[in-house]
């Protein structure tokens, strides 16, 4: 009997370790770094980053996003473990989709003539994203280049680094770059 009492015993008080622990970490604030670490600026009004979290739709309310485009493909978002249009919506911000990538929704300019229809006229801080932010950038920069007249040096920078590539096929032409 002692030691059933003893394992009993033991037993308790790990869980009890357990539980206090796990109490611990719930209480802690959960902040969401996704501005800071996913996200740049490419002027005051339009961002591009990857994909966010459910974790992150406060923070974006919070820094002023009115609208998010998404540039995933369906497949894409329905493999998401969450809605995010849903969550958008229940914060008051619009989300539109612009699917790209894949054999069913190749890189055209069926993608920027979309988002410059988004784009026209707003005044209103917008979130591009896909998985990675890549589809989001070479959509942003097109718009940059076609709408904003701004020379492909310039837009470019605002791709994080990536060869154009998709570039040349949302705008349907092809660039060259020359080394300065």
């Amino acid at each position: 009997m002692y030691q059933v009492s003893k394992s009993v015993l033991i037993f308790s008080i790990l869980l009890f370790i357990s539980a206090c622990a796990t109490t611990q970490s719930i209480d802690e604030p959960v902040v969401s770094t996704f501005l800071e670490d996913e996200v740049h600026s490419v002027d005051d009004l339009m961002l591009i980053g990857s994909q966010p979290k459910p974790i992150d739709m406060p923070a974006l309310k919070a820094a002023g996003i009115k609208h998010v485009v998404s540039f995933r493909t369906p497949g894409e978002i329905e493999k998401l473990e969450f809605d995010q249009a849903a969550l958008l919506d229940e914060l008051g911000i619009q989300y539109s989709a612009i699917p790209m990538g894949g054999d069913d929704y190749p890189y055209t300019r069926t993608q920027l003539t979309a988002l410059s229809e988004i784009l026209a006229g707003n005044r209103e801080k917008i979130l591009l994203h896909c998985g990675s932010g890549y589809r989001a950038s070479a959509v942003a920069v097109a718009w940059l280049i076609e709408n904003q007249r701004m020379p492909v040096d310039e837009a470019l920078q605002h791709a994080q680094g990536w060869w154009p590539s998709p570039l040349e096929k949302v705008m349907e032409r092809e660039f060259t770059l020359v080394p300065k």
